[in-house]
């Protein structure tokens, strides 16, 4: 028998929309293609989901003992539930008793940062996977993006969504988590030519292991006149007690500090997370072309997962083995993420689907640490359903040369170039390297 659902709004930074009736309620962070009538609608009097829903969003709807919880195509916003509770907030929903989930535990080992499906480290707690809704506990998908057709790459095109979707939120008090890289410093960029001023913040430390990004952030501030403030800390990791919720269940060492970097100054924080997505892509590509024609399924997806396992390890000897000894054990957790990605592939028909078959639940997991800041309201341009969907499925620019974009996100590279005013090849002439901090629990260890 059905229970009461009760929806718990606690995130001040992430506050839920609700309209409230005697016989129902409704939820919704975000925005949609759809008006809220029109959701509520579908939902109260024909019973049925809106499947055409589109944007970056999450929303619940309780109507007595029924209910109905969706997020968008990555789950910009998370929402977690049990039989009775749902909340935007994964510790916002106290456990009960002892109820570890183990097939999560071994997930985590191998994809070290986040796992795939529902579940979570507590067996009663749930998380609703993005292109899916829940109503009384059951899962359906209503969308798959990895699916929708591959267009040829338009500048203009591009920017046109960029600029619908910044006009999404009052970005006139912004701040901007800048690492002098190139997709932070792409969006000041875009935001400055919109006449916005964004505050600066970059993160540095007397221990960084390469001054890259140092260097381009004193270039903006040289060849642009750019302010940019300097937050500085001795290591990444947790910096305060509740950062415990950046680190245990899906896990961003780095984060923290970006949260206590960004909380002392208001607006909507902004960050180049996810981006022109390439991480491991060219790894994985090699794989793709050395097999056509004759690709394995569960020799792709394993190459998938070592290269999860070994991110930021492959350079120390000694893990060589403990990848033999307990990644390729094959348990459950294991097998759940071969069968969870190899029903990706089996269920798209574009050829760039041994490319992409990972792609929107390593993004999702890019995102999750911000939907969980209880400091700042973060919004991110780049997971606009219409601007990661064109960056997704359209072709890859034509190499342009080292010094003209070849040196990554080609994409950005040609919008900035042509449409902005403002605009300055600084960050293209260096490699991305990532922040480059040591995090102190490794240093200890």
């Amino acid at each position: 028998m059905l229970a009461k659902m009760q929806f718990v709004n606690n995130n001040h930074n992430r506050q839920f929309k609700k309209i409230i009736n005697p016989n129902w309620s409704f939820y919704i962070y975000g925005y949609t293609n759809l008006s809220n009538k029109e959701i509520i609608h579908s939902l109260l009097h024909e019973n049925k989901f809106p499947s055409s829903i589109r944007g970056q969003f999450a929303l619940v709807f309780i109507r007595g003992k029924q209910w109905w919880a969706c997020v968008d195509h990555l789950g910009t916003t998370n929402l977690f539930y049990t039989d009775e509770v749902i909340c935007p907030d994964y510790y916002g929903i106290p456990p009960k008793g002892i109820n570890t989930n183990t097939m999560i535990e071994q997930q985590l080992k191998i994809l070290k940062r986040h796992t795939v499906g529902p579940g979570t480290l507590h067996n009663d707690i749930s998380r609703v996977e993005p292109e899916t809704y829940v109503k009384n506990g059951v899962v359906t998908k209503y969308m798959n993006l990895i699916n929708n057709p591959t267009e040829e790459f338009n500048y203009e095109v591009a920017y046109d969504l960029f600029v619908k979707a910044a006009s999404r939120v009052d970005l006139s008090n912004c701040k901007i988590c800048f690492s002098g890289g190139k997709d932070s410093a792409w969006i000041a960029m875009f935001l400055k030519h919109l006449g916005h001023d964004p505050k600066l913040i970059h993160i540095t430390s007397p221990n960084v292991e390469l001054t890259w990004d140092d260097e381009a952030c004193d270039l903006y501030r040289k060849e642009c006149g750019w302010e940019i403030e300097d937050y500085v800390v001795e290591y990444t990791g947790e910096v305060t007690d509740d950062d415990f919720i950046f680190t245990t269940f899906w896990k961003e060492k780095i984060f923290p500090v970006k949260s206590h970097a960004m909380h002392p100054h208001g607006g909507f924080a902004l960050s180049g997370e996810v981006s022109e997505v390439q991480a491991k892509a060219h790894i994985i590509s090699h794989y793709v072309e050395n097999m056509r024609g004759k690709i394995n399924n569960e020799h792709l997806i394993s190459y998938y997962m070592y290269l999860a396992y070994t991110f930021n390890k492959n350079t120390v000897p000694e893990y060589v083995h403990s990848v033999t000894s307990e990644m390729w054990q094959k348990n459950e957790g294991y097998q759940y993420i071969l069968n969870y990605f190899e029903n990706i592939i089996a269920t798209s028909d574009k050829p760039n689907k041994y490319y992409k078959f990972w792609h929107k639940e390593f993004c999702s997991a890019r995102m999750y640490a911000e939907s969980q800041d209880m400091r700042n309201e973060w919004f991110n341009l780049f997971t606009d359903y219409d601007v990661y969907n064109y960056l997704m499925n359209t072709t890859k620019p034509p190499y342009m040369g080292p010094q003209v974009g070849g040196q990554g996100k080609p994409r950005l590279f040609l919008i900035g170039s042509k449409m902005f005013s403002t605009w300055s090849d600084i960050s293209w002439r260096f490699k991305s390297t990532g922040m480059n901090i040591p995090a102190r629990n490794l240093i200890n260890e």
